[in-house]
């Protein structure tokens, strides 16, 4: 389950899952496995441990499909994506984390512009700039 003490920052929900955000940056999730159909509905799970994000960075949070993906600021003013999945393994969850391949096309064909949002679906993603 969610860790005691912590507060829900944000919550996203996606056609597999449902995401949250947790005021330490981690992030817990409850819905169904994407290596397996597995349902994993009475307890959430951590998908991303704290650390990675820090929450004043943040500039997005969503889910879609079977991925929670997170923007966030870096210091020197880029913006970095994660994505992560709901696996049905401790092991394959903690180290799902990805950059999606998507950010090289757009550091390098839009470099000038910053991602504020992904929304993801099953066949499709839309990447939103500022």
């Amino acid at each position: 389950g969610l860790p005691p003490g912590l507060r829900v920052e944000k919550v996203a929900c996606g056609s597999h899952h449902a995401a949250m955000l947790l005021e330490d940056g981690s992030i817990f999730c409850v819905g169904v496995a994407t290596d397996k159909p597995v349902p994993m509905w009475g307890e959430a799970v951590e998908i991303l441990q704290s650390g990675l994000i820090e929450m004043e960075r943040l500039v997005s949070f969503t889910a879609g499909f079977d991925r929670t993906t997170a923007v966030y600021q870096t210091e020197d003013g880029r913006r970095q994506v994660i994505e992560s999945q709901l696996w049905s393994t401790e092991e394959m969850r903690l180290q799902s984390a990805v950059r999606p391949s998507f950010m090289d096309w757009v550091e390098t064909e839009r470099a000038e512009e910053k991602v504020h949002s992904v929304h993801r679906g099953w066949l499709h993603s839309i990447v939103v700039t500022e």
